[in-house]
């Protein structure tokens, strides 16, 4: 039998319910979810906390090389994108837990 993959990207404006949809549809078919929205606010704040702007394309690209970010799951769903930095793991979790991330 042939190894499948299945990617399903959903998009949509803030608080359409985009998490609600992906969740069940991963749940329906078994599959893992992976929240990338959170990654995306994981790498902004990592772009902040070394005073780069979000925004500054080419900035942000030059330090991904050093996020290191892991993927926290707790009985099978996505809690969180955990960054490390040194000891310090942070959990940017949501737009509303640091202002900062309230305008990305």
């Amino acid at each position: 039998m042939m190894n499948r993959v299945l990617n399903i990207a959903i998009d949509g404006p803030a608080g359409a319910g985009k998490s609600t949809v992906a969740k069940a549809i991963a749940k329906k078919l078994d599959i893992v979810y992976l929240d990338t929205g959170a990654m995306y606010r994981g790498a902004a704040y990592f772009a902040l906390e070394k005073g780069i702007s979000p925004s500054d394309a080419d900035a942000v690209k030059k330090i991904l090389p050093s996020l290191e970010m892991d993927i926290v799951y707790e009985r099978g769903t996505q809690k969180s994108a955990r960054i490390r930095q040194g000891r310090d793991s942070l959990h940017p979790r949501t737009q509303n837990q640091y202002g900062r991330l309230g305008y990305l």
